[in-house]
């Protein structure tokens, strides 16, 4: 599967316009840790996890925020580190809203 950067861009910023919107200028995520699942297992919906571990999403965004303010080399962002902090932020913030 290819998605196409621009197009990525374009929904990225259009779901941030909608959430602006909606009024909230920050999001409280009251659940830090994670479950994180390992590479090779993530994708195989035919075999259960086993080696689990714990993500944090505080190192997430303390992560981001050393890409963004130029303290950190930007090819060390991680996308999905981001997807997850979106992810979380959306069920917390928002999930008694009609987004």
């Amino acid at each position: 599967m290819e998605i196409d950067i621009t197009e990525l861009r374009g929904m990225f910023d259009q779901l941030m316009r909608h959430v602006e919107h909606m009024g909230p200028k920050t999001i409280n995520v009251p659940h830090d840790y994670y479950w994180s699942i390992p590479k090779q297992s993530k994708y195989n919906p035919y075999a259960q996890p086993s080696d689990l571990s714990l993500g944090q999403l505080s190192d997430d965004v303390y992560e981001l925020r050393q890409i963004a303010t130029g303290k950190k080399d930007q090819s060390r962002l991680r996308l999905f580190g981001w997807a997850r902090y979106c992810r979380r932020s959306a069920k917390k913030s928002f999930r008694n809203q009609r987004c």
